[in-house]
């Protein structure tokens, strides 16, 4: 922010064009001052973010899909929590599967509403024994695109992707 100030004629889209363009890899700027103490703490908690849940080991940008490994992975996660074996996650596989990775039960209502909502976007999502693996699949895809990679970081971490799984992910 100091830095603009000194120069009022360059806008706050046009310097973070020119960064962005330069540096591809940035996903997200802020501006803040430490001298005025304006968003200083935005940036260190979205560094935080960006390092404990960062999104290049999970997903291709370009393609909009889950890398090859991360998919891996998550297949493995649906395999372990489909206890009946049954090729779909049932409302109390689905519930078993939310208290193992999150600490909380889902609602009925909450598991309605979900499959609901993916039969919507994805006919094989939900079949009538329950979530399929495409519809468990495109789940995480959906967090991932709108931004909530906490959620399926918290799941591969609590199936056991520890920190060694997850330096591999990164050579992707």
């Amino acid at each position: 922010v100091d830095l603009r100030y000194e120069n009022p004629l360059v806008s706050l889209e046009q310097a973070m064009s020119l960064i962005t363009q330069q540096f591809c890899e940035i996903k997200a700027c802020i501006e803040c001052s430490a001298y005025r103490n304006i968003k200083v703490l935005e940036v260190f908690c979205l560094a935080q973010k960006t390092v404990l849940y960062p999104i290049a080991p999970l997903f291709d940008e370009e393609s909009q899909t889950l890398k090859p490994r991360c998919e891996r992975a998550l297949k493995r996660i649906f395999i372990l929590s489909d206890h009946d074996r049954d090729g779909a996650l049932s409302d109390a596989e689905l519930n078993d599967f939310q208290v193992k990775c999150f600490n909380a039960p889902l609602q009925p209502y909450e598991i309605f509403r979900l499959k609901k909502a993916l039969q919507k976007v994805l006919s094989d999502g939900v079949n009538d024994r329950g979530v399929t693996l495409s519809g468990f699949l495109f789940l995480h895809v959906r967090f991932i695109q709108e931004g909530s990679l906490e959620t399926t970081w918290t799941v591969l971490r609590k199936f056991g992707y520890n920190i060694m799984m997850i330096s591999s992910l990164l050579m992707i």
